[in-house]
């Protein structure tokens, strides 16, 4: 998987060239998730961060602001 606009494939860089810290995560979660098990668990923590994340921001936008559609609430991630 290629990211951060680098011209290599994550774990295949060179050590002087740098990861990014994409990279870099994506390697030690490669090691750390072996199981499907692992894997939903990470998924489930992922999606929690992103709506909380979310959730922050939302608070920031008007409800009504004229011109705009309203923003639509932020459902939480089922837990499970």
């Amino acid at each position: 998987m290629i990211h951060d606009s680098r011209g290599s494939d994550i774990g295949c860089e060179n050590i002087l060239g740098g990861l990014t810290h994409s990279q870099e995560l994506a390697v030690h979660l490669e090691g750390l998730i072996q199981t499907e098990d692992a894997l939903n668990y990470c998924l489930r923590l992922e999606e929690t961060a992103f709506q909380l994340k979310h959730q922050f921001y939302d608070q920031f936008i008007p409800y009504s602001t004229p011109g705009h559609s309203a923003a639509a609430p932020v459902t939480t991630f089922p837990a499970g």
